[in-house]
């Protein structure tokens, strides 16, 4: 089951938006755990049984790691906890067990203090709205809930704007990425270009719904992006996607080894070949990480200073270094990545034909669009129209819902990309 479902938008959420509003408070954190474990089910199976022992395994070690004297328990569930993302290819055991070890290195370093109530624990390590694709909270980041309205009207707009972006955009992409073949050179980059923005409002659109969910329940998760595409570096790039992700591996890899004192390239390379391996164990996934691993390191060392004093061809090399990234990412094999990379490059295949100019003049308007609703353009428009109307609001909320419920309706059930990690 994933958001833009027919049956979590029209029968589960509202229905746990009902009894978890209708409940006690004393009642509530109960509630949402029996109905995140329940989506769970209803997402994995029987993996919860996997779910629900790494969370009692953490929340027992939790309690019983008490500084430098029980350093081996955290040796020992940091092993557990990379065994189980080793080994389990469930929906979101990457994400959870990333905040397990968050969590087990914090409650060690004294950041925060173990968690000594066993509901709230399971809560934290279950909660529906990002227990299969993040985002990657820590622990202290869903403390009190606090319901409010206005935190509550906050959370239905966005999580309308993720439908948006997942229905409407990330799944029309898709298909046009089954339309562009590659077999011209024309073919071959709007091709790419499609996946690219694929993945991205794909990725966006789950973020926005589980962030908007959280609001619902009186909770403010951190943010997972900011506006990628208008990076103007590698290293700008990858400080606004997948914001937790990059925020995890800073804290708990590239600092502990040393982060900008010493060894600064070693320690940038074996973050990318985490963040590659954390995908996937599939090669393409650790060239990807390499990939990006090289221009970071360039970036840092050779030519960082001249692209901060160039923003317009930073901006344009940071799409089409990206661009080129995402070959790899989205390849199936070998083959495809050569003959994609070939395709873009010219080699063996025509500049254009009519049937890739024919799809070309049919598809680019829609992903220039795309493209424009991955800047902050619509959003200020967006404000500017919220200043000048009282109702604006809520007209943009419910065109943006009907818009995005007739074309979920239509297309029928595309899996979120990130649900595979």
């Amino acid at each position: 089951m994933v958001f833009s479902s027919v049956t979590f938008l029209f029968y589960f959420l509202p229905l746990t938006l009902i009894v978890y509003y209708l409940s006690p408070q004393r009642m509530r954190t109960i509630v949402l755990l029996l109905f995140s474990l329940l989506f769970y089910v209803l997402t994995a199976g029987q993996y919860v049984i996997l779910l629900m022992l790494s969370a009692l395994f953490n929340f027992v070690i939790g309690k019983r790691m008490r500084g430098q004297k029980n350093k081996w328990m955290l040796y020992a569930s940091l092993l557990i906890n990379l065994c189980i993302l080793l080994f389990f290819h469930a929906p979101g055991v990457s994400f959870f067990s990333f905040q397990a070890i968050a969590y087990q290195v914090d409650v060690y370093n004294g950041k925060i203090h173990e968690e000594q109530n066993l509901l709230s624990w399971l809560l934290y390590f279950t909660f529906f709205a990002k227990v299969t694709a993040g985002p990657i909270v820590r622990y202290r980041e869903m403390g009190e809930r606090r319901e409010t309205r206005e935190l509550f009207t906050a959370g239905i707009m966005r999580f309308v704007r993720g439908l948006f972006y997942k229905c409407v955009l990330a799944d029309t992409l898709l298909a046009i990425t089954g339309v562009f073949t590659g077999n011209t050179m024309l073919s071959a980059w709007l091709s790419a270009i499609a996946s690219l923005l694929y993945i991205a409002f794909d990725f966006i659109g789950y973020s926005d719904m589980a962030i908007g969910i959280g609001m619902f329940f009186g909770y403010q998760f951190p943010e997972n992006f900011n506006y990628p595409l208008m990076a103007n570096s590698i290293r700008d790039f990858w400080r606004r996607w997948h914001m937790t992700l990059m925020r995890f591996f800073k804290d708990y890899v590239y600092i502990p080894l040393g982060g900008s004192r010493r060894s600064v390239i070693r320690n940038i390379f074996v973050v990318w070949v985490l963040t590659g391996l954390w995908h996937g164990r599939e090669w393409n996934y650790l060239l990807w990480g390499l990939y990006f691993g090289l221009f970071v390191v360039l970036e840092r060392c050779v030519y960082g200073t001249w692209l901060k004093q160039h923003k317009v061809v930073s901006h344009f090399y940071t799409l089409f270094v990206v661009l080129i990234g995402f070959v790899f990412f989205t390849g199936n094999d070998v083959s495809h990545i050569g003959s994609l990379l070939e395709a873009m490059a010219g080699i063996a295949v025509p500049l254009v034909d009519a049937l890739s100019m024919y799809y070309a003049l049919s598809y680019l308007p829609f992903m220039f669009f795309a493209f424009l609703c991955g800047t902050p353009l619509f959003s200020r428009l967006y404000h500017a129209l919220c200043d000048r109307w009282q109702y604006a609001e809520v007209v943009v909320m419910a065109v943006l819902f009907v818009v995005s419920v007739s074309f979920m309706l239509q297309g029928g059930f595309t899996p979120f990309v990130y649900f595979r990690y």
